[in-house]
């Protein structure tokens, strides 16, 4: 999918961000409806506009009144339009907070139509609501994008409040099929108990696009176990290569030093790397985190070695995905 506009900013390769971690969020934790439309992972993020990282970004700790708050997100979603879209959207596919985007953190949220035909992906930040709505797969799969201004009360950690007009925005390659037409969204978001983690990792190296050297910006850290492949810890993050933000998506497996990669995804297609690490690095991967020293080789077309390489350093601590 390389079509649209949400929240103001390109669809398409610019919801690689939302897309791929939205994935991630339903593999991992979400309880997703019945409806047909899953989530496509897509190249691309939010439009570039967060600063070049000075200093090591990191979350809070848990209050020393007690712990942290293992309530699930949640989220209302009333809908205005089209008869086939008019009503009140249930729940599908999670939540996610404090999700990292070029613009800066914002919250991206699947529901289900009152029909369970299609769904849409709400992305959500300071005064600014994009709205994407699909249904199908493959052929039978189509898709429209709207955009709005009424937020409030938004943080990206804790939630926020929407009551909103939207325009449709009209892609050349659209397909909108018989999705109805949205024109007003209203709801709230409450994160509960969703925390980012924290991290100390640094990236330094040199790639095809440029030089990259810092922490990142803004980033979320999640555990994840399965009998098969055992622990890993996914990590999504904005850095800075070149002069470009660029979103960066790492997987550290414990079992499987070949599964170590990392997915560069910048604005531009042409900017999209993956990298494999180098088993001659360290990681150790535990339950509550990850320990990486190591290097990360990048990966040609057919596989071969490319001539770039970066390196990462440091330890991340996984944050929580706790959706309802």
């Amino acid at each position: 999918m390389t079509r649209g506009s949400i929240g103001g900013r390109r669809v398409g390769r610019s919801l690689a961000a939302l897309g791929i971690v939205a994935t991630l969020v339903a593999a991992c934790s979400a309880r997703g409806g019945g409806a047909t439309a899953t989530p496509t992972p897509t190249p691309g993020a939010t439009t570039p506009g967060a600063a070049t990282p000075t200093a090591a970004a990191s979350a809070p700790p848990a209050s020393a009144a007690g712990p942290a708050s293992t309530a699930p997100a949640t989220f209302t979603l009333t809908v205005a339009g089209d008869a086939n879209v008019t009503g009140t959207w249930g729940p599908s596919f999670g939540v996610t907070c404090d999700n990292p985007s070029f613009a800066g953190p914002d919250i991206i949220f699947f529901g289900q139509s009152p029909d369970a035909k299609a769904v849409v992906l709400i992305a959500l930040m300071a005064g600014s609501i994009g709205v994407s709505e699909r249904a199908g797969s493959g052929a039978n799969y189509t898709d429209r994008e709207f955009k709005g201004t009424g937020v409030s009360a938004f943080d990206p950690a804790t939630g926020g409040t929407f009551d909103s007009d939207v325009s449709e925005v009209v892609q050349p390659n659209a397909k909108p099929g018989t999705l109805g037409k949205i024109s007003h969204v209203t709801g709230s978001i409450d994160c509960g108990g969703q925390t980012a983690g924290a991290s100390t990792v640094t990236v330094t190296g040199s790639t095809a696009d440029g030089a990259v050297s810092g922490p990142f910006s803004s980033f979320r850290v999640q555990c994840n176990s399965s009998a098969q492949y055992g622990r890993s810890v996914g990590m999504t993050g904005i850095i800075t290569i070149g002069s470009n933000p660029t979103l960066m998506i790492i997987t550290l497996p414990s079992a499987n030093p070949n599964g170590g990669v990392i997915f560069s995804v910048g604005d531009n297609p042409a900017t999209n790397h993956t990298y494999k690490l180098d088993p001659a690095g360290t990681l150790s991967v535990t339950a509550t985190g990850a320990h990486i020293d190591a290097d990360f080789v990048e990966v040609l077309a057919g596989g071969a070695a490319g001539p770039h390489r970066i390196h990462l350093a440091g330890d991340v601590t996984c944050g929580t995905i706790v959706s309802s």
